[in-house]
């Protein structure tokens, strides 16, 4: 196992979005979290993030050390005045590699013409894949995808299929969606939340 989620419970103030939530979750390969808007599919992957506490209950980490993780968030959180490549750039630690790989990455997504253009300038969907490969770049032994593959078309979403299912070989990917197109037969948990 990677993960143990034990009797978790989140609330908002008088709305509760998770109850007494209990999960298994393997140390690599693709995970998906699937259920209504509003029942804490977000919430579940900022708990496990570490960005949140949890009301009750655990989560741990079945990892040798502290496991590295990396998040798309369902917000891009791009700096729009900057470039794709600067913005994917900004997690690392030696600038010149880090915008060598940038530009690799973002060539991997199918954006490899983009790479200086502004991010204020990009569809929702062009911004969704320079989230991603920040992701990419900043690397982990865990990715949490929140909504990544709202606004891709079939044929984006194919690329960006291909360079998860490898991630997935030696990592763990956890994405949340609503688009079905995404629950194949590479998809080795599905985990359903239910309203409360």
């Amino acid at each position: 196992m990677g993960i143990i989620i034990r009797n978790l419970s989140k609330s908002y103030g008088n709305k509760r979005v998770l109850s007494a939530f209990n999960a298994e979750i393997p140390d690599s390969g693709y995970v998906a979290i699937m259920g209504p808007s509003g029942v804490g599919k977000t919430s579940l992957l900022r708990l496990i993030a570490g960005l949140e506490e949890p009301d009750e209950g655990e989560i741990i980490f079945t990892y040798p050390e502290a496991p590295k993780i990396s998040m798309v968030f369902q917000e891009d959180r791009l700096l729009p005045y900057l470039s794709a490549r600067d913005n994917v750039a900004l997690v690392g630690n030696n600038r010149a590699d880090d915008l060598k790989q940038a530009d690799i990455l973002l060539a991997q997504l199918g954006l490899g013409d983009c790479s200086y253009q502004r991010v204020a300038e990009m569809s929702g969907g062009m911004k969704r894949r320079v989230a991603l490969a920040r992701s990419l770049l900043y690397g982990g032994q865990i990715y949490l995808l929140d909504e990544l593959f709202t606004g891709l078309d079939d044929q984006i979403l194919a690329q960006v299929s291909i360079i998860l299912d490898l991630l997935s070989e030696t990592a763990l990917v956890i994405f949340v969606s609503h688009d079905t197109r995404i629950i194949t037969d590479r998809v080795e948990q599905v985990i359903r939340i239910k309203s409360i």
